[in-house]
């Protein structure tokens, strides 16, 4: 268990604030060396991160999940797939979750907006559950 885990498993009170929360070093707890992805195409997602104290090494449109190496930390809306992927290669899957109302989706929203949204990180692990093309057990 790293320091990290310590941190997450604290009970939250209200919102997250993730300047308390967030991964800030480039190295786990056995010095091993990791990278922190921020995956988004959006201003305002990458405001709120800034502005809540999430430290990322790289700010990426799109992750490219090959690079991903154990210990690696992926922040963003990913699909599941590449969520999966990220989990596979030893890589921790944080996501960014918003309560969103209907009329706020497919909107730009600033740092402020995804606050009044619940803005959080909440870690993930997905792994795909391999099946043959036509298993028949799948309802």
């Amino acid at each position: 268990m790293t320091a990290w885990d310590d941190k997450l498993a604290i009970p939250l009170r209200n919102a997250w604030r993730m300047a308390q929360y967030a991964p800030k070093f480039t190295t786990d707890s056995e010095g091993k060396s990791m990278t922190v992805y921020f995956i988004t195409r959006h201003a305002g997602a990458v405001a709120w991160a800034h502005e809540e104290g999430v430290e990322a090494a790289q700010v990426v449109e799109h992750l490219d999940a090959t690079a991903i190496r154990p210990g690696d930390v992926a922040i963003g809306t990913l699909p599941v797939n590449l969520a999966a992927e990220v989990c596979a290669r030893g890589g921790r899957y944080l996501h960014l979750s918003l309560d969103l109302p209907p009329e706020l989706r497919g909107k730009d929203l600033s740092a402020d907006d995804m606050r009044r949204c619940g803005a959080r990180l909440e870690e993930y692990f997905v792994q795909s559950i391999a099946r043959k093309p036509h298993d028949e057990s799948i309802g």
